[in-house]
């Protein structure tokens, strides 16, 4: 048998440790019981997720209908040289056809010839809903550039849900351990 490096064994925050049938730099094979749990923490971390859970859910229901609107600002100061999105467009489309939003002199020139320091102004997702600035405009760092929305799902009500994904599959692992009240080994080690 060749040694390999062994792993952690993670227990949710709550839950008591009964018993631990291993040491140390032991071997296990996989299925093996590291531990047995006390059930009743079990269950009271189980009830406390549950609480969270459904504390959630009011969050998302709260923030479903939420469109998110930002605004892109000037991280530094310089002169408006090249606008490329448009009022209304899609900025997935405007950064795959430009690779930016708009384009930054930050040298302080405004030459037509494009030899000045440039700085492309970029976003991810969402519609322009108002450009703030003209070309030629000079700018300042925090001067709004564009007003965006994202009519999809706003960035709350998707972090939202991903708690409540991570929320939910722990859950699970913990309904797992109630009905068998052990810990086992998932891979050999």
């Amino acid at each position: 048998m060749q040694y390999e490096e062994g792993s952690s064994v993670t227990i949710p925050s709550g839950i008591v440790v009964d018993e631990v049938n291993v040491e140390e730099n032991d071997c296990v094979s996989q299925g093996d019981v590291l531990a047995v749990v006390n059930q009743v923490s079990v269950r009271r971390v189980m009830e406390d997720i549950q609480e969270e859970q459904d504390e959630l859910d009011e969050e998302i229901e709260d923030s479903k209908d939420d469109a998110d609107s930002q605004s892109v600002t000037s991280k530094t100061e310089g002169n408006v040289k090249k606008i490329y999105v448009q009022q209304g467009q899609e900025i997935a489309d405007c950064m795959a056809e430009h690779g930016a939003l708009l384009l930054l002199s930050i040298d302080g020139s405004d030459d037509e010839e494009g030899t000045g320091d440039e700085l492309a102004v970029t976003a991810t997702v969402g519609t322009v809903e108002e450009i703030c600035v003209s070309e030629g405009d000079d700018v300042y760092e925090g001067t709004v550039l564009f007003k965006i929305t994202n009519d999809g799902q706003s960035v709350e009500y998707q972090e939202l849900l991903a708690k409540r994904q991570e929320l939910v599959q722990s859950l699970q692992r913990l309904t797992v351990l109630s009905k068998s009240g052990v810990i086992t080994a998932e891979a050999d080690g």
